[in-house]
């Protein structure tokens, strides 16, 4: 409440007047930022926060609180849209960020907004962006997700030992899958679940503990 703007709301994927009408958790209230995902850079002693419903993320001084950025959508779609950096990545209801050990931010970009910039389909994408001087920023690296495989509410990305990156999706009943640096899919799973009641949040490869069986 003291460092963002009220004004800001999600006006375009229907999460603000749709949450005070829901049941259980949340009934007769609104879902303002919906906070998904957080990450403390202790060299930089700098928290970067995703809140989903603004579609921005945002970085934080430790311990001070002071705000260095906020990285999101432009105006009009959002009010304090000319003080976000980086609006030209139109990401949204984005997932899972992290700060790699190269200094780039790499997230799951769910792109529920995507109609409001013109796209046919809403398409999700992992992306991996170096932010410059605190300013811009460039993409890396970024894969498009088939249509198929769009999440519209979770999703995780994560950069592997070999270089790939790791991705979770909502898609299809649930898809996890390894993809190289040129976009080539090397392997892929689908879980098979059920929406919502069964779904992936995130998904990670993990060191195996029995290294000495393989």
């Amino acid at each position: 409440f003291d460092h963002f703007s009220m004004n800001d709301y999600d006006i375009y994927g229907g999460t603000w007047w749709t949450s005070s009408g829901l049941g259980g958790v949340g009934a007769g209230s609104h879902d303002w930022t919906h906070s998904n995902a957080f990450f403390f850079d202790e060299y930089e002693s700098a928290i970067y926060i995703s809140s989903r419903h603004l579609s921005r993320i945002t970085k934080i001084d430790y311990p001070s609180g002071d705000i260095i950025w906020m990285m999101g959508l432009p105006s009009p779609f959002m009010y304090s849209g000319d003080e976000h950096i980086c609006s030209d990545l139109e990401f949204s209801f984005q997932h899972n960020i992290q700060k790699l050990d190269n200094g780039n931010l790499l997230f799951f970009d769910n792109g529920n907004l995507d109609y409001i910039f013109g796209y046919d389909n809403v398409t999700s994408r992992a992306i991996e962006v170096e932010v410059v001087d605190d300013s811009y920023c460039n993409i890396v690296w970024e894969y498009i997700l088939p249509t198929e495989l769009a999440s519209y509410g979770m999703g995780s990305v994560q950069v592997l030992e070999n270089g790939n990156y790791f991705i979770n999706s909502t898609g299809d009943g649930g898809t996890i899958l390894e993809v190289d640096h040129e976009g080539e899919i090397l392997w892929k799973l689908n879980l098979g679940l059920t929406w919502p009641s069964g779904s992936g949040y995130r998904a990670y490869r993990i060191p195996s503990i029995h290294p000495g069986s393989f």
